[in-house]
């Protein structure tokens, strides 16, 4: 007896269509899925990259901290060199000039890594701003007519004098002419009152008013701010530059010191006299008073390179006999 095929068909035709619904629906879940995994490996991806990079950071921020730190170390070695040649340089006796070996430097030395230079500069070859309010009336008179005439070489206004007279001295009385207390920084942007004492570095006459970044620059090379303790510091005429000798008397043109400067003895003058009897300064009108031919104060200047790290110190040292003591350190700027 045959079945009959007819009444099947329906049925057969429903769970094929349930099939392909089926189908289509397993098909839908496993694209999302497969997006899903996408996603997920995506994020994994960016989080893995950003964490190499982060870690990267801190390796080449680590490197340079510790390249810094070799460089600091490496710097105050080559300022304890300079401390070494001035002790040795006093025990040799005589002046003090630029024909000796603390003058000749420290060239370029390799170390491992990186490289070490530095030079020594005698302070007492520059002018000493504190001067200006120097407890000698003598001392404090000349000083402050040196430093009109730097001003004039400089093409700046000589009243710019009496605002430094009141940025350094104790009192709050404002010197007439062109002079400058707490009244005239209260007003500025930013304001801020005088120091009311002697300067630690020459920079600090970028603050006082009147001395602009051009007024600066022309004067920070000749400039320096040594204590008045326990003597007041003098200019050493076997150092000093042909801007600073010119400032020691009217009569005496900075090309007339930039001509005596090139032909001074390299060995310097063994004394005060010596210098003054140069048939070079013949009518110059320099007196003998406040200059000397040996120093005390110096400024080392040592550089060192490791890897990223560069470093520029500066340390001010004071010898008395056969020690030296540093006074002062700066990074960067004396």
């Amino acid at each position: 007896m045959e079945v009959p095929l007819a009444p099947a068909v329906p049925e057969i035709q429903r769970v094929a269509a349930e099939m392909v619904s089926l189908s289509g629906s397993l098909a839908n879940k496993r694209g999302v899925a497969l997006i899903t995994v996408l996603l997920i490996t995506a994020l994994v991806s960016m989080m893995v990259v950003s964490m190499v990079s982060s870690q990267q950071i801190d390796i080449r921020r680590n490197g340079n901290i510790v390249d810094g730190d070799q460089c600091l170390v490496l710097a105050e070695g080559v300022v304890d060199w300079a401390v070494q040649v001035l002790i040795r340089d006093k025990k040799n006796g005589g002046n003090d000039s630029l024909g000796e070996e603390w003058a000749i430097g420290l060239i370029p030395t390799e170390v491992e890594g990186g490289a070490v230079s530095g030079f020594l500069e005698d302070m007492h070859g520059r002018f000493n701003l504190n001067n200006l309010v120097s407890t000698k009336p003598d001392l404090q008179g000349q000083s402050r007519k040196q430093f009109e005439r730097m001003l004039d070489m400089c093409g700046l206004d000589t009243n710019l004098l009496n605002a430094l007279i009141d940025w350094l001295d104790a009192d709050s009385d404002l010197t007439s002419g062109g002079g400058a207390e707490d009244e005239t920084y209260a007003w500025l942007e930013t304001p801020y009152r005088t120091a009311n004492s002697i300067m630690t570095s020459p920079s600090e006459l970028q603050l006082v008013a009147g001395f602009d970044y051009k007024a600066y620059n022309c004067l920070a090379s000749h400039i320096t701010t040594l204590p008045l303790f326990p003597t007041e510091p003098l200019v050493n005429v076997n150092t000093a530059s042909a801007f600073v000798l010119a400032a020691l008397s009217a009569d005496f043109s900075l090309n007339e010191a930039k001509n005596f400067v090139e032909e001074r003895p390299a060995g310097g003058y063994a004394s005060v006299n010596d210098f003054l009897q140069d048939q070079n300064l013949a009518g110059s009108g320099i007196a003998g008073t406040f200059l000397t031919v040996s120093s005390d104060y110096f400024l080392a200047n040592a550089k060192a390179e490791v890897g990223n790290g560069r470093v520029s110190m500066y340390s001010l040292l004071y010898r008395q006999g056969n020690k030296v003591d540093k006074i002062n350190k700066s990074i960067g700027a004396y």
